[in-house]
């Protein structure tokens, strides 16, 4: 019977000494012809046949006790080189106690790695390196072109190898190291484990999941539904369930962990499917096989980065770096969280869970969050975008230098909500008018209506002078006095602004109130002390450049979302049109408003929760008035 049919081939010369010389004339060869000892034929076929069989190549290495595969350069993406050989003299079918054998091996081993099979009595041991993925695993199948099917032996890893012993009077002719997870991924994998619905978008378990009322301790855990159908629930954040940080307290369910798992690919693939139930929940193979590469290749012995009182072992200036430029390809943590940890994530306006608290409170789940991402959000994962286990303990160990939670009265935000503050609460914007807007002086020049009338800075302008600032001429002129040099105190602020303008009313609750008043007692500024009369900035334009790029306090430089020349929109707001060069030369009083407090409603941070200094402002701010105001 021919191995192959429709198919070119070729003899590969000296295989023992791993040479594949070009130019060798081609043929076919049969399972039943000797070959010659040292030699072997190769079968090739469009790689997109060989990618559905999840395997890579390797030359057979013959010997006369054994067969060793060597790595060889193969591009999978391009062609599949698969090699098979039959030992002639040197080697007798009668010796290994099998006619054939195909082996094959993952492409990426180290030089000296091999695949070897050895005699044991009548049978035979499968031998590969530790330092192959540990979700390769063995197929067999009586014929090439044969069902391939994962053995489901027993894999012992021990004297720097991974062994299988196929036993006696095993049929299967021929054997393969294969990637049943070839297209499976890790990083998504490590979310699924997290919450597994938020990951697929199905809708939240009902009920407790099946084994739930069979673990081991029924009393110290207690929680119901959807929390019971969550990985990390019974084997931790840690992955070690009861012998480790789950083996006390309101989260302990006796259930051991999958840290050093001895199972095998498909022996996972089967617990999880049916032990588990995943497949009758919904989960399909592909979500299936992304949770065991996860548990093959991803989790980690979290003691590598996580001392015993809780602290990461990382370097905190360096964490402050990756904090704010990013780690491997994604941005850097500062874009969705802040300077301080403290902002609310775009689209999420109730966050709490700041990083802060988190890297304290919870250690091991922060590193899974920061390796995995977080379930159904755009938090993206370290783990994909090429992070080192480092740099997750470098930014690990800096967030755990930052604030828990928002101080009482935070002057940033109300600087935020100055602005617009259905877009920091993340409420819906106001309908119809401010019930004082009827009431303004000048009736006729603000003909705003709607939810621009809500907005503090509507009466009272960006320069905070009202009628005897910017706003004193013009379309948003309301005959309205300033906020400057209020003389009323943070008590009758907070009654002005919760019952005269009805913001409690509107939903703003006392811990917003009293943001604002913080902003308006503490934060506020003269304007006039960085803005010329003929509305250029009192600034050093050539050291504003040099904040502009590196950036100011603790910051990134406005260049990682507005490029080089202002001109770039920011990630996430594709129609930006409000460059730099042209808001701070149209209305330096916004732009300086801006800078120190930001956009609400978007990543884009506060130049005084940063601790920038007003000259720091004054100086970017300038240089930005020297940006082209819109694309050539």
């Amino acid at each position: 019977m021919p191995l192959e049919t429709n198919m070119s081939t070729r003899t590969i010369a000296n295989a023992d000494q791993s040479r594949n010389p070009s130019g060798v004339p081609t043929r076919a060869w049969s399972s039943n012809e000797a070959i010659d000892a040292g030699r072997c034929a190769s079968l090739e076929r469009p790689a997109k046949v060989w990618r559905r069989n999840r395997v890579l190549s390797a030359l057979v290495q013959f010997t006369r006790t054994d067969l060793k595969v060597i790595p060889v350069a193969a591009s999978p993406a391009t062609r599949f080189r698969a090699v098979i050989a039959k030992p002639g003299a040197a080697a007798s079918v009668s010796r290994l106690s099998l006619p054939l054998f195909l082996l094959l091996t993952v492409g990426n081993l180290a030089s000296a790695a091999q695949l070897q099979i050895t005699r044991n009595g009548d049978g035979i041991v499968l031998s590969w390196p530790t330092n192959v993925a540990r979700h390769i695993t063995v197929e067999s199948a009586s014929s090439l072109s044969g069902n391939w099917t994962p053995r489901m032996e027993s894999v012992d890893a021990t004297g720097g190898t991974r062994n299988m012993l196929i036993p006696p009077g095993d049929t299967v002719r021929f054997f393969r190291l294969a990637d049943p997870l070839f297209a499976a991924d890790a990083a998504r994998g490590g979310a699924l484990y997290d919450a597994y619905w938020a990951v697929t978008g199905a809708a939240a378990p009902t009920n407790n999941h099946p084994l739930w009322a069979s673990r081991p301790d029924q009393t110290s855990n207690t929680r119901t539904g959807p929390d019971t159908f969550r990985c990390k629930e019974c084997h931790g954040w840690d992955y070690k369930g009861v012998n480790g940080a789950y083996g006390s307290g309101s989260h302990r369910t006796g259930i051991p962990g999958i840290f050093e798992t001895t199972k095998t690919t498909p022996q996972l693939i089967d617990l999880l499917k049916n032990h588990h139930g995943y497949a009758a929940l919904g989960l399909n193979d592909a979500a299936i096989e992304d949770l065991v590469r996860f548990i093959l290749q991803a989790q980690i012995d979290t003691s590598a980065i996580i001392e015993t009182n809780r602290t990461f072992k990382g370097d905190v200036v360096r964490g402050e770096t990756l904090y704010k430029l990013g780690m491997g390809s994604n941005v850097g943590c500062v874009t969705c969280h802040g300077s301080d940890g403290l902002t609310p994530p775009p689209g999420y306006p109730d966050f709490t869970e700041y990083p802060g608290l988190l890297a304290d409170d919870n250690p091991w789940e922060f590193q899974h969050k920061v390796r995995f991402g977080h379930p159904g959000t755009p938090m993206p994962s370290a783990w994909a975008g090429g992070a080192s286990l480092q740099d997750v303990a470098d930014v690990s160990a800096y967030c755990q230098t930052l604030p828990r939670a928002p101080t009482p009265g935070n002057a940033a935000r109300g600087g935020a909500l100055y602005d617009a503050y259905w877009a920091v609460t993340g409420a819906a914007p106001p309908t119809g008018n401010h019930p004082l807007w009827a009431s303004r002086p000048d009736q006729t020049s603000n003909t705003r209506t709607g939810p621009d009338t809500f907005r503090c800075k509507e009466c009272h302008g960006w320069d905070y002078k009202g009628v005897n600032g910017a706003y004193g001429s013009g379309s948003h002129r309301t005959g309205i006095v300033g906020i400057l040099g209020t003389t009323k105190t943070e008590a009758q602020l907070a009654d002005l602004l919760k019952n005269h303008h009805g913001y409690a009313a509107l939903g703003l609750n006392d811990a917003a109130i009293e943001d604002l008043v913080k902003f308006i007692v503490q934060a506020q500024i003269d304007t006039s002390a960085i803005i010329n009369a003929d509305r250029t900035f009192k600034g050093d334009a050539a050291r504003g450049q040099t904040l502009y790029r590196n950036g100011m306090g603790s910051n990134v430089g406005c260049v990682v979302c507005h490029g080089s020349d202002g001109l770039t929109p920011p990630p996430g707001y594709p129609d930006f049109t409000e460059y730099p060069g042209l808001l701070a030369d149209d209305n330096p009083w916004e732009f300086q408003h801006k800078v120190r407090f930001g956009h609400p409603g978007t990543p884009m941070p506060s130049a005084w929760a940063g601790g920038a200094s007003l000259q720091d402002v004054a100086d970017v701010s300038a240089y930005c008035q020297t940006l082209p105001q819109s694309p050539p």
